[in-house]
């Protein structure tokens, strides 16, 4: 894989061995469907994943947060102008060598909504609503805690999955087809600069390359015996050569903001 970047929005309350109340932005959020990075493997169908897509050219990834919204970085906001006028998201995509493997709908980019704070986050509003969720298509699930308590358990998860369809060779510029993904555990921030805002991480044979920005990070869990997909961050940086660590946008902070701008667009939509 290379650089990728995700959007998804809810409220989660995860579950270690007990898990007490979970709150989803998108209730329906939680059932999970089965359908490279660099040594990565073909990936499950992850139905919450997007495929951008500017002037023709796939620019990078991002994860579906509600019916009518997704989660970027910053390959999106280059020149906010352009991308409005000239932009879709894939929905539905995994294998982008074939028509056979599931209907996929390309949707309009209307709207680019920054991330507080200068980090490498948006959202994306979408021309279209998605009325009915399936297979392929589901929204992420987003933690927003409720309590410090609830805090300090998002932050106890060390392990996590990333996908992408960025290069998966270092000496052919060779793309991804099928959606990749690969297996990165937390690691200590000093390694990685002391970055404010992000997670690092790492995995010694597997790697995060170009055109993986904007993938998600995510962990599953159990909640009322239903495994979930959580996101916990939106892959920002990683190395120029694709090896070694690479640097996720930590979206906790920014959960309650997805929520304000999630309830806010849908609001505007009615009128």
């Amino acid at each position: 894989m290379t650089y990728a970047l995700p959007w998804s929005i809810l409220l989660v309350v995860l579950y270690f061995g007990k898990l007490e109340a979970v709150t989803f932005l998108d209730a329906q959020c939680q059932p999970r469907f089965s359908p490279m990075m660099i040594n990565g493997k073909n990936a499950n169908r992850a139905p919450w994943m997007a495929y951008l897509i500017h002037n023709g050219q796939y620019i990078c990834g991002g994860s579906l947060v509600n019916s009518r919204k997704k989660l970027f970085n910053n390959c999106i906001l280059s020149n906010q102008v352009k991308l409005i006028d000239f932009s879709y998201a894939r929905l539905g995509e995994y294998d982008t060598s074939t028509t056979t493997d599931g209907d996929t709908y390309d949707i309009m980019v209307i709207a680019v909504f920054p991330g507080p704070g200068g980090q490498d986050i948006a959202l994306l509003k979408l021309a279209g609503k998605i009325y009915n969720y399936t297979a392929t298509i589901r929204p992420i699930c987003i933690v927003i805690f409720q309590s410090q308590a609830e805090e300090r358990e998002l932050y106890s998860v060390n392990n996590f999955t990333v996908t992408g369809w960025g290069l998966i060779s270092r000496n052919n510029n060779s793309k991804a087809t099928i959606l990749q993904e690969i297996s990165v555990s937390r690691i200590n921030s000093s390694i990685c600069g002391n970055p404010v805002g992000q997670i690092c991480c790492e995995n010694h044979s597997q790697f995060i390359c170009y055109g993986d920005s904007g993938s998600p990070l995510t962990s599953t869990h159990k909640y009322n015996a239903i495994t979930s997909t959580v996101q916990y961050g939106v892959l920002s940086f990683g190395h120029e050569n694709c090896y070694d660590y690479a640097k996720y946008v930590d979206i906790v902070p920014y959960t309650r903001w997805i929520a304000y701008i999630t309830n806010l667009v849908e609001v505007y939509s009615r009128i």
